[in-house]
């Protein structure tokens, strides 16, 4: 999916890259870190749920997510091959965002990219929402 795509459906610039010369301004993940009600984060990889839990600040994601708000609702949504899921480092990983905060909606079961089966699909968009609609309590 284009940045273009984005800037098309919404009429503002998408923010991209923390660095570099696509970014928008200055401090893009501090400015970003403001607008939300919630941040979500969906999908997440397994390497994206290791860099959240060490607190590793090297893209945008990573910047923003360290720059959003002390007990301000915080979303991720793993997508995995099972065995990825289930692996005790991810676990661990998980439990720290838990611990930190952070509110972990768990793959489901079901037919994955990779051609597997198992727990390591994203939700479904609508499971998502309604569970987004929990956290912010309306």
């Amino acid at each position: 999916v284009s940045p273009q795509l984005f800037e098309a459906l919404t009429g503002e610039p998408a923010a991209c890259t923390e660095f570099g010369p696509e970014r928008r301004g200055a401090m893009d993940h501090i400015e970003l870190a403001g607008w939300g009600e919630l941040l979500l984060v969906a999908p997440a990889t397994a390497d994206l749920v290791a860099r959240l839990a060490l607190g590793l600040a090297g893209d945008l994601l990573s910047t923003l997510a360290l720059a959003y708000p002390a007990g301000a609702p915080r979303v991720l949504v793993p997508a995995m091959n099972p065995q990825m899921w289930a692996a005790p480092v991810v676990q661990r990983n998980a439990e720290t965002l838990r611990a930190d905060g952070w509110r972990i909606l768990e793959p489901v079961a079901g037919h994955l990219a990779c051609g597997d089966e198992g727990k390591g699909r994203m939700m479904e968009p609508a499971a998502i929402l309604e569970a987004l609609s929990d956290t912010l309590g309306g």
